[in-house]
């Protein structure tokens, strides 16, 4: 995944049985390797839902030699008001 280029992230929130669920409070942050928040919060809303537990959310990976490697976090909050927390590193060079 490029620098510059708009990817979908994914995220499936299922509880532990494994079955899913639609979270409240969704958001998507990225973070660089220092664990600097990399622009603003995306509130993830229903337009983003693409099933039951799942949302997709375009995002254009930031441009710059500090951003070879990014994380996201996507989260949300279980009926109970738990967090539900993912965090993935995305390799992201300025060329491939």
């Amino acid at each position: 995944m490029v620098q510059g280029t708009t990817v979908e992230i994914t995220r499936v929130f299922t509880d532990f049985d494994g079955v899913a669920y639609d979270p409240t409070e969704i958001e998507l942050k990225l973070f660089d390797l220092q664990k600097q928040q990399i622009n603003e919060t995306i509130s993830v809303t229903a337009a983003y839902k693409c099933d039951v537990g799942v949302y997709k959310v375009p995002v254009v990976l930031p441009e710059g030699d500090e951003y070879s490697m990014i994380v996201y976090e996507f989260s949300g909050k279980d009926a109970n008001g738990n967090p539900d927390v993912l965090r993935k590193a995305i390799r992201t060079p300025w060329a491939e």
